[in-house]
């Protein structure tokens, strides 16, 4: 086990128990502190009966190194969900004992007809901060966090993107160089590299993460689409209305692969969760999977209308499609339609796995959201009559 940590002041000390004024007030416990989701041990902790658990919750927040943006809630045992105003005696702790925490990120907010971003607090609901610099006359049109939630990248019609340092709001820098809007940010998976997609041209910027000088400028035949990072960050899959999808080594910003045989604009393409496969939605009716070293189609999944969106579930076994009104969820190695998730009555304009791939959310123009089951097909919920006064989380 790790040295046991507590906090003096602001920062953490080898000794003491946390709230110092408690000394006397009976022996130090022993915590030690797990990861809830990952169940490692990130530290142990020195703490006395009497300290309340919205000091302890600090102590973990920094020992676990998360941005000022970034907080945690505590579980005990890792199942009951403890109030950061009991204390250490109130939930029965006692030397030797465990508790887990639960990393909870804000959720940003990118408003349609807006010139600001807003970020929120996903537990709350509560207005964290507005970022505000691009030209008046503009709209937003895309946004992304940092891995490790410092930074925002967003993307605007005044054909720049912004990255913010999301504790102050400031603005760190201006990407330019697209001649039109800016409709797709993000960042790898390591944080060390950006990539921005215009909206009416032929080039993916790439960009170093951390200096925001360009790398690369990636080139289609038509307008490019989206983009997306393999897990290691090594490679880039960018789609494009010249019917193709392509691989790129972003160390050298070479095209490694093109995904041909779509006969309309690709408009997605993704990376499975081990690289190995790539995903494709096209306007030609269909979403196809292909082998992302060889570049064969492996299958093909027939719509009855244009496919705008395909995403992997988190193990990447089922695929999930948009087109129309409705949803689809696939065998993605066979192609076999599943389920088609029916009951929008306007067209779905996003859709996606939860993380552990059990449920399935869309969102449609007709102001709802619903929640499936994703072995079922059936929906479990929907959510209804947004204002557009707080954010749906």
């Amino acid at each position: 086990k790790r040295p046991a940590a507590s906090v003096q002041g602001a920062g953490l000390s080898s000794a003491g128990p946390i709230n110092s004024a408690s000394a006397g007030a009976g022996p130090s416990l022993c915590i030690t502190v797990l990861n809830a989701l990952s169940g490692t041990e990130l530290t142990s902790i020195s703490v006395r009966a009497s300290d309340k658990l919205g000091d302890i919750r600090e102590v973990i927040c920094r020992a676990a190194q998360l941005p000022v943006t970034v907080g945690i809630k505590l579980l005990l045992e890792g199942s009951e969900l403890l109030d950061d105003s009991q204390t250490a005696m109130d939930v029965g702790l006692t030397d030797g004992s465990c508790l887990s925490f639960l990393q909870v990120k804000q959720v940003l907010l990118i408003t349609s007809d807006t010139v600001q971003s807003k970020v929120w607090d996903a537990s709350t609901g509560r207005l964290l901060r507005t970022l505000t610099g691009h030209k008046p006359s503009s709209q937003i049109l895309s946004s992304a966090f940092s891995p490790n939630g410092e930074l925002v990248v967003t993307g605007s019609t005044d054909h720049t993107a912004r990255v913010w340092d999301l504790a102050s709001g400031k603005c760190l820098s201006v990407l330019k160089g697209h001649d039109y809007g800016v409709k797709s940010v993000l960042f790898s998976p390591d944080g060390k590299v950006l990539v921005t997609v215009g909206s009416n041209d032929r080039l993916v910027h790439v960009w170093d993460g951390t200096t925001r000088k360009k790398l690369h400028l990636l080139r289609h035949n038509a307008p490019a689409n989206s983009a997306a990072f393999s897990p290691i960050a090594a490679l880039l899959i960018t789609s494009s209305a010249d019917r193709r999808a392509r691989i790129w080594c972003l160390s050298s910003g070479r095209c490694q692969k093109t995904l041909e045989g779509h006969g309309g604009t690709v408009k997605s393409a993704i990376f499975s969760s081990n690289g190995a496969l790539a995903l494709t939605a096209s306007f030609d009716r269909t979403a196809r999977l292909w082998n992302a070293q060889t570049g064969e189609c492996q299958s093909k999944m027939v719509h009855p209308a244009e496919v705008e969106e395909a995403v992997f579930s988190p193990c990447s076994s089922k695929a999930l499609t948009r087109f129309a009104f409705k949803a689809n969820i696939w065998d993605a190695l066979t192609g076999r339609l599943l389920f088609t998730l029916n009951g929008h009555r306007a067209e779905v304009t996003s859709a996606s796995f939860c993380w552990d791939g059990s449920l399935v959310v869309t969102g449609s123009d007709d102001e709802t959201v619903k929640v499936w089951d994703a072995s079922q097909g059936s929906c479990k919920f929907s959510l209804t009559s947004f204002d557009g006064s707080q954010p749906v989380l």
